[in-house]
């Protein structure tokens, strides 16, 4: 009862608030609540969107933070970029978006859900909910109410709104009764310096985020807290307290100075100006708004009277301008550099930061001593000029400067002055007058954040004084000052401030100059120097390089001639380079290039640039290089060649003065009717590419064609700086400024036809090019192609662009005259290629008749548990092996040394046929032992492959292994002897794994990311059985730019799907495609092209109908297929790696694993080779489309797991294994069950970096190869039906992991069990069997051993050993945490024997007579010098001494036995006693 009051009471209250927000909206300002989805995601989380007075809908939305396209015509169809066809409602069904804003409360934008007012109610609570202050948010059963309620809004009906709306108020209404349950009071008792502190501040936060502080003690509910107890100023200790009653927490407080002086630094290392209060550990700097975010600011923090120097810990607590928290960020005392990356950024924008200095203590707590530092930044001027009655003066400004001296003989100044930021205010510039002899000026500029900064001038006037000039006769003179600002004379009298240095510059016929400088004083004559009109220099040459064996020359537009002063050089746009040789008449002139230096690279462009020239004219010599004359770009330059030469103070020179002319061309040029790109063509016919010199191309279409459609690029469209860009085309004398597709009608009663198109440039210097592009049409034939067997593919390219011609309505359409190549094959038959097939003049039909192959009666047709990556065609990793769950039941039975390290040689990932395993290294196969890791059969391959990261391939008898350079090599997989062998045409990096269907194997390779590579079907026919290495014909392939990577295919006989790699370099720039393919003929007959960036790099998962896949740019796809293989439709689902970085996405090259509706995954994180940088295994719950949860890992699980469901009955769980790529490669098992939502079975692993020590839940660690097995792991596991998991890594070693074996039992006695001392152990009929921890048992008679050592009296319980177990791991109950490395016992048993003594040997009486004599010493000697011999009872006795030899030793001792020295033989007191 009391429930249905409160939830009365809540529907009231919240009836309530409604009706007054909707009534106090009336006429005014407010909000109402907005939300947007679609299908399968929310796009607008219910959030509230403002209104002014009298806004309509659409004005507010159209104000709003959210983007929308359509909005202005009233009808919204994209939604921060998500586009859909939406639909919307608000209040009482309304949906017209010029309604006022303030009659609604909530609006719905949505492609499914229906209106309702519980709808409404429920959007507008979910909205209040999110802004709630009191964390409830982080309260589990609250945001899986909330989550709930954003899921079902999408096809809430009024019920189950109802429901989602009660869920979402009990939950929250929960949420206020935990935090008004039972309080508890937690004191602290703090020391300091080993005095009790008298009020200590206790601040406890609890793991929703609610913050309780409080002086000595706080009251607070029972739950997990972080604490931090202070002295209520800088100084804290934190840690972690449960509370479940009144507790006390006692510390130990920090004190003293733990810091020293600390400043920050800019690039030069000169200090920020600063305030540093040492008593209430605050700093402030001043930074100019010029700072950036990269080597602009370094902390320089002197370490002060710390507890402990080696374990005291800097760190900086900020999240920088690239959104990155730099908390974690290891930081060096006593450094100058440790720049503070992303602290600031340019502009006016201050921050304040904490600067931390930390000390874990004996008790597991942090000590923490902070300083508060805030950062003011300072605005700065650009520019700043000061000009006197016209004349710049001379200052050199800097913005960092602030203070400048200048002299003027003049009254009135003018000050110029231009502000770093456009916001700011600048004061003090214009006009200013000198009312005595001098004036100190300021110019302030002010940001709006209420800085400023003032630059001061000190003007000092005085009077002119009166300086003339001498000049020689037919020359001009030019007086400059030190701001290079010319001085004109008054009735030929130069005005000139006293004591100020000038430069005359003396010019003769334009070209020939003298250069002098002189001190103003009064009455100074100068006698100007004239210039010398003898010509220079002997030769020029400009070159476009330094080297002699490959550069060109430029050429001018005249030869050159010491006389002529002026050149037109035409230098192609391509060109960036330039050199330069010139030979001097004078050998004592110095030759100088000057230019303003042309890049597009802005922090070198538009510089002023002098190079010595030093290198006369030599065609067989260098030239001296002038770097940056010439960008990539179509605009001119100018460049000087100045001869001087000095005689005492005056300098004689004259300038040689170069226009560079830019010729234009095109970088690329295409022309394409609207199905395909065109091949060129030479006018006779030959083939030809784009060469940007060549202005003639032909093309060759049908008559029918209405259009071509001409596209291009230009050698520099960027617009980085001012030598950028300018280019545009016009195409049959239309302008375009971009060659995208332009349409160039033809006229379809013509069989000839031109389309120019004219290169221009907005410099209008340059030099125009005109390419032509001629049409050739004619009629096309149509071929049909009868094959014998009529299933036949027959695949046909033309042979100017290698274009495939498909097959339309039985017949091919062919250019007459052309030339075509055609391979075809079947599967069952020999293949044939033609080349250059000769196209008829008019329609006909073409027979082919393929032989049967001859059948290999020596292939074996083996049963194969694992036959390539992914089990079988549906790639989904789904058994029901009985594999082991926990350490305790796992071990390593054998690792076995394949090949060497991770590339060429590295040991490939293995396959299961016929109980054994194959695999790869190197250039050789390899068929191992399953059981014992034993190499059965090595033999040789063609050649290496790349990174053996795929498996082989099993089908029908054959292995096939991809290869280095586009290879294909198939094997016998009884006797791995070679059959066949494919060599593609591109080549490239065999790294999409090989799939079989029907006769025919599928892959791609791999050429770089974005190079074209092929994607090939291939006839499993071993054609010839006579020849091992015939060559292969590929039936079919398709050429994709970026190839296919780690990229599998899912077939099936309608079609095949296969991803691509997006063709750009990363993964964050390009998109990918999926494609649908006929498996028989290569028919594209479907493709998808993803909104989303990133190589898809994962084989394609079947599952219930649909077709799933993973990409690098951090996505989970499910694409739908009808059944004649289109794509019908592909939803995306962003993955999550613990952050949020555009630059570092959540990538998978996971092929999923599907049961239950659930698929998993594993995602790289920020860092793709760094240690619990965000990698995790994602659970992801398909029906609700979402992550159900993730659970981080050591490294990247970058290839696929592989479930079972063997305990599903008995559990509720299935269990699935993947491994880190990351040393020592763990493999992990994730426990996982439908509805689950956090990581049930896990282990506890705790890293170190920087000094910081942290602790993971990672998935349960089920094993851990250690030793000289521990490496990186690209290796997806594979599972046989005694749940034993196969896998390789990078150390090279093939590994068994499995059950642990419980015992071995003899369980068929040896047909011999009795022996006499002496005799072997003989085995035959015995049979021995393995009990595993799982249940399964296995014959293991063949792999067992034993002592091969004559048995003794001792043996009659005989051992026998199965030696396949090495080690495991050991978890810690309590902690979680695991031992790895644990040996292992070798599993034993006996069998029971009877032994019985020997043969009775009577040592000595040799000649056994019954007595012991001389005469058997005799009989010894006359043995060793072979004058008899003796029986084999009579060699026993005589071997008294029992080495196994009869010597003179023996007889000496019979002697000593004679004569009683000894009492018994030393072979009688051996010998077993019976």
């Amino acid at each position: 009862m009391r429930k249905r009051i409160t939830s009365l009471l809540l529907g009231v209250l919240l009836l309530l608030t409604m009706t007054v927000t909707a009534f106090a909206a009336e006429g005014q300002a407010g909000s109402f609540v907005f939300t947007a989805m679609n299908a399968n995601s929310t796009i607008v989380e219910p959030t509230r969107v403002p209104y002014k007075a009298g806004q309509t809908i659409k004005e507010a939305l159209a104000d709003s933070d959210i983007a929308f396209v359509g909005l202005e015509q009233g009808f919204i169809y994209e939604i921060n970029g998500v586009s859909a066809n939406y639909l919307l409602y608000y209040d009482n069904g309304g949906y017209k978006l010029g309604a006022q804003a303030s009659s609604i409360t909530a609006l719905c934008v949505h492609v499914s859900s229906a209106y309702s007012d519980d709808a409404i109610r429920l959007i507008t609570r979910m909205a209040d909910y999110l802004d709630m202050t009191n964390h409830v948010q982080n309260y589990p059963a609250a945001a899986n109410a909330y989550a709930s309620a954003l899921k079902g809004l999408r096809t809430a009906t009024a019920e189950s709104a109802t429901t989602l709306l009660n869920g979402l108020n009990n939950a929250i209404a929960d949420y206020g009764k935990l935090l008004d349950g039972t309080k508890y009071t937690v004191s602290a008792a703090a020391t300091q310096n080993g005095a009790s502190v008298s009020a200590p501040v206790v601040t406890l936060t609890d793991a929703y985020g609610n913050v309780t502080t409080g002086t000595n003690s706080v009251q607070v509910i029972a739950g997990d807290y972080k604490f931090s107890v202070s002295d209520g100023g800088y100084n804290r200790t934190d840690g972690t307290l449960t509370v479940s009653a009144d507790a006390q927490i006692s510390v130990t407080l920090p004190y003293g100075q733990w810091f020293g002086n600390i400043r920050l630094l800019d690039y030069r290392k000169v200090p920020f100006r600063y305030t540093q209060d040492k008593t209430a550990h605050t700093a402030q700097y001043w930074i100019k708004d010029t700072a950036e975010p990269l080597g602009s600011i370094y902390l320089n923090a002197a370490m002060g009277a710390v507890p402990d120097a080696d374990t005291t810990y800097l760190r900086t607590i900020y999240v920088g301008t690239n959104g990155k928290d730099m908390s974690s960020t290891a930081r060096s005392w006593d450094s100058t550099a440790t720049g503070l990356t992303y602290l600031v950024k340019q502009g006016m924008e201050g921050r304040t930061f904490t600067l931390e200095a930390r000390y874990k203590t004996a008790d597991g707590y942090t000590q923490v001593q902070s300083y508060t530092v805030t950062l003011t930044r300072v605005p700065t001027l650009a520019s700043l000029s000061v000009t006197a009655e016209g004349t710049k003066l001379p200052l050199t400004f800097e913005p960092t400067t602030t203070s400048y001296s200048l002299t003027t003989v003049s009254s009135t100044l003018d000050i110029a002055a231009a502000p770093f930021g456009e916001d700011y205010t600048v004061t003090g510039t214009g006009a200013a007058s000198l009312e005595g002899d001098t004036l100190t000026h300021s110019i302030q500029v002010a940001a709006p954040n209420g800085e400023q900064n003032t630059y001061t001038l000190r003007v000092q006037k005085v009077a002119s004084v009166p300086v003339t000039l001498t000049i020689p006769a037919g020359t001009t003179v030019q007086v400059l000052n030190g701001a290079g600002s010319e001085i004109a004379p008054v009735s030929g009298v130069y005005h000139l401030v006293p004591g100020e240095t000038y430069t005359c510059i003396a010019t003769k016929n334009t070209w020939y100059h003298t250069q002098t400088a002189f001190t103003a004083s009064s009455g100074l004559k100068v006698s100007v120097p004239e210039p010398d009109t003898t010509d220079g220099l002997k030769a020029l040459a400009l070159y476009s390089g330094t080297s002699a064996s490959n550069r060109q020359p430029y050429k001018a537009d005249k030869t050159f001639a010491a006389a002529a002063h002026s050149y037109s050089y035409t230098v192609t746009d391509f060109n960036s380079k330039a050199a330069i040789q010139a030979t001097a008449a004078d050998t004592d002139a110095v030759i100088t290039a000057l230019y303003r230096s042309q890049s597009t690279v802005p922090e070198i462009h538009d510089v002023e640039t002098s190079v010595t020239i030093t290198q006369p004219v030599n065609t067989a010599k260098k030239a001296d290089n002038l770097s940056s004359l010439v960008a990539k770009a179509g605009y001119g330059q100018d460049l000087t060649i100045r001869v001087s030469k000095t005689v005492g103070d005056v300098t004689y020179y004259q300038d040689y003065e170069m226009r560079l002319v830019r010729q234009l061309h095109l970088a690329g040029l295409t022309a394409a009717t609207k199905d395909e790109q065109l091949p060129f063509v030479t006018a006779s016919g030959g083939t030809t590419k784009f060469d940007r010199d060549n202005t003639d191309y032909y093309v060759k279409v049908d008559r029918e064609t209405t259009a071509l459609y001409i596209s291009g690029t230009y050698p520099n469209s960027s617009t980085d700086t001012s030598c950028c860009g300018g280019y545009y085309a016009k195409v049959n004398g239309v302008r375009y400024d971009m060659l995208e597709s332009v349409e160039a009608a033809l006229n379809t009663d013509l069989y000839n036809e031109d389309i120019s198109v004219q290169v221009c440039h907005a410099d209008t210097d340059s030099i125009e090019l005109t390419y032509t592009v001629h049409v050739q049409k004619s009629d096309p034939i149509q071929l049909t192609i009868q094959t014998t067997p009529a299933d036949a593919t027959v695949f046909l390219t033309n042979d100017l662009n290698g274009k495939r011609i498909v097959e339309k309505n039985g017949t091919y359409s062919l250019t007459p005259g052309a030339s075509y190549s055609y391979t075809t094959t079947c599967a069952g038959y020999i293949g044939q290629t033609v080349e250059h097939y000769t196209a008829p003049d008019k329609d006909g039909t073409l027979t082919i008749t393929l032989k049967k192959a001859p059948a290999n009666d020596k292939l074996i047709n083996f049963d194969s548990a694992w036959p390539h990556l992914r089990q079988n065609n549906e790639n989904n990793g789904v058994v029901d092996y009985k594999t082991p769950v926990y350490a305790k039941d796992a071990e390593l039975y054998w690792a076995t040394s394949i090949g060497s390290g991770y590339d060429v040689n590295a040991c490939g990932c293995p396959i299961l046929v016929d109980g054994a395993i194959y695999t790869y290294s190197g250039s050789r196969i390899y068929k191992v032992d399953a059981i014992s890791g034993e190499i059965l059969i090595d033999k040789p391959m063609d050649h290496n492959s790349s990174f053996a990261i795929n498996p082989p391939t099993y089908a029908n008898g054959m292995i096939f292994v991809g290869l280095s350079d586009g290879t294909i090599q198939a094997f016998d997989a009884n006797t791995l002897d070679s059959l066949w062998i494919y060599r593609d045409s591109i080549g490239g990096q065999p790294n999409s794994s090989i799939v079989y269907h029907d006769g025919y194997i599928y892959t791609g390779f791999w050429v770089g990311e974005i190079n074209e590579a092929h994607y090939v079907c291939l006839s499993a026919t071993d054609e010839d059985p006579t020849q091992s290495m015939e060559e292969k014909l590929p039936t079919w392939y398709y050429t994709s730019k970026g190839g296919f990577y780690w990229a599998g295919a899912y077939v099936c006989d309608d079609f095949l799907l296969i991803g691509t790699d997006d063709g750009a370099s990363g993964y964050t720039t390009g998109k990918p495609s999926l494609l649908s393919f006929d498996p028989k003929t290569g028919e594209l007959l479907s493709s998808y092209k993803m909104n989303v960036t990133g190589d898809i790099r994962s084989s394609i998962t079947h599952y219930n109908g649909k077709y799933y896949f993973t990409s690098k740019g951090g996505y989970f796809f499910e694409a739908s297929v009808d059944a004649k293989g289109k794509i019908e439709s592909v939803r995306t689902l962003k993955l999550y790696n613990y952050a949020d970085d555009p630059t570092n996405p959540a990538m998978s090259t996971c092929t999923p694993t599907i049961y239950n509706g659930r698929a998993y995954i594993g995602i790289s994180g920020t860092a793709q080779f760094g240690a619990y940088s965000g990698n995790n295994l994602t659970v992801i719950d398909i029906p609700h489309w979402e992550i159900a949860y993730t659970v981080r890992t050591h490294g990247y699980p970058q290839t696929s797991g592989v479930l079972t469901t063997a305990y599903e009955e008995e559990t509720g769980c299935v269990y699935v294994y993947f491994f880190d790529n990351f040393t020592p490669g763990k493999l992990r098992v994730l426990e996982d069950k439908p509805g689950q939502t956090e990581v049930s079975l896990k282990t506890m692993e705790t890293y170190t970096a920087s000094g910081q020590t942290e602790t993971y839940t990672t998935p349960y660690n089920i094993f851990t190869p250690s030793g000289a097995q521990a490496q990186y792991a690209i290796c997806s596991p594979i599972m046989d039906e005694y749940g034993t998991i196969y896998f390789k890594n990078d150390s090279a070693y093939l590994m068994a992991v499995g059950s642990t074996i419980e015992r071995i039992e003899v369980t068929k006695l040896p047909d011999k069990t009795e022996y006499k001392e002496k005799e072997t152990f003989d085995p035959i009929g015995m049979e021995v069997t393995a009990y595993y921890a799982n249940g399964k048992t296995r014959d293991v008679t063949e792999y067992v051993t034993w002592s091969e050592q004559p048995l003794t009296a001792n043996d009659t319980d005989f051992q026998i050993t199965f030696p396949y177990a090495m080690y495991r791991n050991e978890e810690n109950s309590d902690t979680l945490e695991m031992t790895y490395g644990v040996q292992c016992d070798k599993p034993m048993t006996t069998v029971t024997l009877t032994i019985t003594g020997g043969e009775e040997v009577n040592y000595g009486d040799v000649d056994g007579d019954g007595d012991i004599k001389v005469a058997d010493a005799q009989l010894i000697c006359q043995f060793i010098l072979h004058n008899i011999t003796l029986t084999e009872t009579q060699q026993k006795a005589a071997d008294v001494n029992g080495d196994g030899d009869i010597t003179v030793a023996d007889a000496q001792i019979i002697c000593q036995f004679i004569l009683h020295n000894i009492a018994e033989f030393p072979a009688a007191s051996a010998a077993p006693k019976s």
